[in-house]
């Protein structure tokens, strides 16, 4: 989660000082977010399944 955000963050800033290259990094920051939040909800899924087995 911490790293995801950072990348974003860093993306951001990045895409603020370049300009020509604004873009690029927005969709960038935009997919790191998306894989943060793919990747904690995979996360969820697998603690369900370990307490059901349970």
């Amino acid at each position: 989660l911490i790293l995801g955000n950072s990348t974003a963050v860093y993306m951001a800033d990045l895409s603020s000082r370049l300009p020509e290259a604004g873009a690029g990094a927005g969709v960038a920051a935009i997919a790191a977010m998306f894989l943060n939040i793919y990747f904690l909800s995979s996360l969820r899924q697998k603690e369900d399944r370990f307490v059901r087995e349970e």
